[in-house]
């Protein structure tokens, strides 16, 4: 998780249904780092809170379908990028630091 906004300071809390990540803060231009094994059934999902003073938004920072878009491979190692932007969130399979790059897509607003 990138935090592209600048001056903000954004909440992160990640889990699944076996583990609590627990809450983390990310300022802009930093980011957290989370690693995990991908179920043998693809059935790991984790979930995502992020939140600021103005806004928030929930959403599965990992679950099949994203498995599908970055091309996990069980048994493989795969990484997942999510990019916090002014406008929503974003996901790549590869880190852009240029936050305009075209590998980000676009996958949901703020709330």
């Amino acid at each position: 998780m990138y935090n592209g906004i600048p001056d903000s300071q954004i909440d992160v809390h990640v889990r699944s249904g076996d583990d609590d990540l627990g809450h983390h803060n990310i300022t802009f231009d930093l980011g957290y780092k989370f690693s995990f094994c991908e179920s043998i059934l693809q059935n790991t999902l984790f979930v995502g809170d992020f939140s600021d003073n103005s806004r928030s938004a929930h959403f599965h920072v990992f679950d099949k379908e994203i498995g599908d878009i970055i091309g996990c491979l069980i048994g493989g190692d795969a990484d997942v990028y999510w990019l916090l932007k002014e406008d929503g969130y974003y996901l790549s399979k590869e880190f852009k630091s240029n936050i305009n790059d075209p590998a980000w897509m676009f996958r949901g607003n703020w709330e």
